[in-house]
């Protein structure tokens, strides 16, 4: 399966403080809106719904849990729960036939003959030596 690589991945391009023009518009609005209030509301209730509302703001648009900020997370979340949503199995039939993988078949381990020393080879002596703790003899 060969997996086609996207050319051009669509990015928006951040103005200010990583805001988009998207956010950035939604941040005018919301100081429009507050500005206006701050004549209607009295002063604590209205410092309380500042403080509220920008921190909703920064918190759904510059927090990301998994690459997407909360507001999209969000979105997609509810998206989700109250979408009909069909699970299908579509079993893919291939065009090939099936290859049959016989297994190799064993081979015979054989036994491998001990070592023979030659007539020369002081290693056998050597050997019992080391064992039995004995000094071996200089030649």
């Amino acid at each position: 399966m060969q997996f086609t690589v996207p050319k051009f991945l669509e990015r928006e391009t951040q103005i200010i403080f990583g805001l988009n023009l998207k956010r950035l518009a939604i941040l005018g609005c919301l100081s429009l809106l507050l500005f206006i209030l701050k004549y209607v509301l009295p002063k604590v209730i209205w410092y309380i719904t500042v403080f509220l509302s920008l921190g909703l703001f920064f918190f759904f648009n510059l927090v990301q849990i998994g690459g997407q900020n909360v507001f999209e997370l969000f979105i997609n979340a509810f998206r989700f729960l109250f979408t009909a949503n069909t699970y299908t199995w579509d079993k893919r039939e291939s065009i090939s036939p099936l290859k049959i993988v016989r297994k190799p078949a064993e081979e015979k381990v054989r036994k491998a003959s001990p070592l023979k020393f030659s007539p020369e080879s002081r290693l056998s002596n050597l050997r019992s030596k080391i064992d039995v703790g004995e000094k071996p003899e200089s030649a």
